[in-house]
């Protein structure tokens, strides 16, 4: 007999299992009186988990397997900052208060989601960016639309993205095998968070095959991840305020030396190169390069080899191309667009982002001979779309 429905009442602390037999068991738990969510409810052999929240939004998650964490299934992907999310829930929930052009975009833009047609990730920017805002209200807003348009999609942790570009390209140097690009976008459990959130453990003793651990990892991480951002209060969060002020007294440095443009580069490199050497350093122990031949990588075709890098490269560029400009102001924030939406645009089809950085992006593109796949706004990104004909993907069993 198998199992063909878990439907799980979170406030009510029961688990409920319905089998092909007619049989039913239902099991007693612990009682969750203070989550969002109200039910939760995954068919065995589907791979996707549907939610009710307590305020009766329906939510739609997809879920990884062993075989494929990031089934994409050729959608395109379009990874949306946190004011681009803001003008989508605004349309949704509050039209009148949105241009007319950007509320009709941003509609058309929730159609495709809602139809499968494309895949609008989150980021662990875009969750702590959220869930600090203190407008309880506009907050649950935003927090669940972003639930339910991006169906579980996140981008890979940054520094998880930028350590697997650094294998990639060091594993060119000393022969080493089995170190691609990253998947960036997946529905693996807890990729958002990198190293410092693992999936949940579970052990051998549950009696569980690989695909049902997957599916239960997944399960309890975007459970998680939904009860934390729709969570009735904010959560507070610490700016970076001394990353921005070591980019800005090297920025001001720059200018007030009048450095050649070419020497501008070579600071900008060895900062970023500074930035990351542990990550590099430890890039270069997984793959077991020895010193001698990192010595001579960092001394010889570093500089070119990063340009190569979908997302460092990108940022490196970016960061070169603001500290060139010796009016533009450093602020703490700035570390998530680099990070997250700059980053992202080295993978995504099309990133939606403020228009400072977006501009950046666009230029670096430029410089190192890449399409330009950034937009100023969602009616921008509407303006140039190539997704109106993209056919619908919905998940599929496993």
């Amino acid at each position: 007999m198998k199992i063909v429905l878990v439907e799980m009442d979170h406030q009510a602390g029961v688990s409920t299992f319905w089998r092909t037999d007619g049989k039913v068991a239902t099991f007693d738990g612990d009682v969750i009186s203070e989550t969002p969510i109200a039910k939760s409810r995954f068919v065995p052999g589907e791979s996707f988990l549907s939610m009710t929240t307590i305020r009766g939004e329906d939510l739609l998650f997809e879920l990884p397997t062993v075989k494929d964490p990031s089934p994409l299934r050729a959608r395109p992907v379009i990874y949306l900052d946190q004011n681009a999310w803001s003008k989508i829930a605004t349309a949704l929930h509050e039209p009148e208060k949105l241009n007319p052009d950007e509320a009709a975009a941003a509609i058309w833009l929730a159609d495709l989601a809602r139809g499968w047609k494309v895949i609008l990730p989150f980021s662990a920017g875009t969750l702590s960016e959220t869930s600090h805002w203190s407008d309880d209200d506009r907050r649950y807003k935003l927090a669940v639309t972003i639930c339910e348009l991006s169906h579980g999609w996140q981008m890979l942790d940054p520094l998880e993205l930028r350590a697997a570009e650094m294998r990639w390209i060091l594993s060119q140097h000393n022969g080493a095998t089995g170190h691609p690009l990253p998947s960036v976008w997946t529905l693996a459990a807890n990729a958002v968070y990198g190293q410092r959130l693992r999936p949940y453990d579970v052990g051998p003793d549950e009696g569980l095959d690989p695909d049902s651990i997957t599916n239960l990892q997944a399960i309890i991480a975007i459970s998680g991840t939904v009860a934390t951002i729709l969570d009735g209060d904010p959560i507070p969060r610490q700016d970076p305020k001394g990353w921005a002020e070591h980019w800005a007294q090297l920025a001001s440095h720059v200018g007030t030396t009048n450095k050649p443009r070419h020497l501008t580069e070579l600071a900008v490199h060895g900062a970023i190169i500074a930035d990351a050497r542990h990550e590099l350093a430890q890039a270069a122990v997984d793959i077991a390069m020895d010193p001698e031949t990192f010595g001579k990588w960092l001394n010889g075709p570093a500089r070119r080899d990063i340009r190569r890098m979908p997302a460092f490269g990108l940022a490196r560029e970016v960061t070169y191309l603001k500290i060139s400009n010796s009016q533009a102001k450093w602020k703490p924030n700035d570390l998530t667009d680099i990070f997250y939406m700059v980053q992202a645009s080295g993978y995504a089809d099309a990133v939606v982002g403020e228009r400072g950085f977006s501009t950046l992006a666009r230029s670096a593109q430029q410089r190192l001979g890449r399409p330009e796949n950034s937009f100023f706004s969602l009616t921008d990104l509407r303006r140039n779309n190539v997704f109106d004909d993209a056919p619908g993907r919905p998940p599929q069993l496993i």
